[in-house]
């Protein structure tokens, strides 16, 4: 049972993902193209598109919180409900607050370390 909820995870997130593009997509008149887009997405290799989700994600977390921003201001103005997009955002920002506490960390133990010295 834990496995299919972990597989809801990402299959109900995927399609949500790919309904809310295409109707941006529909919207802003290039609903083949964002088709063409995902469909390649996919047929990739599965390893190396999570892969490069997972590093990503953590390295550039700044930016794309931005961009996910950006992305859900242009879903309002064509009217389209963003809110995979949005969580995407708060995602993304969830990954900088997660990166500074790292750093963080990592700066108070080197000057533990310093101190031992």
């Amino acid at each position: 049972m834990g496995r299919k909820l972990l597989r809801s995870v990402f299959m109900k997130g995927l399609a949500s993902v790919v309904c809310e593009a295409v109707a941006a997509g529909r919207a802003a008149g290039d609903e083949r193209w964002i088709r063409a887009e995902v469909a390649g997405q996919l047929a990739g290799d599965g390893q190396a598109i999570t892969d490069r989700f997972l590093t990503g994600t953590r390295t550039h977390a700044v930016r794309r919180a931005q961009e996910m921003r950006d992305t859900g201001g242009y879903l309002d103005d064509l009217g389209v409900p963003s809110e995979i997009t949005r969580a995407s955002e708060i995602t993304r920002a969830s990954e900088i607050t997660r990166a500074s506490e790292i750093t963080r960390a990592s700066e108070q133990t080197l000057v533990r370390l310093a101190n031992l010295s």
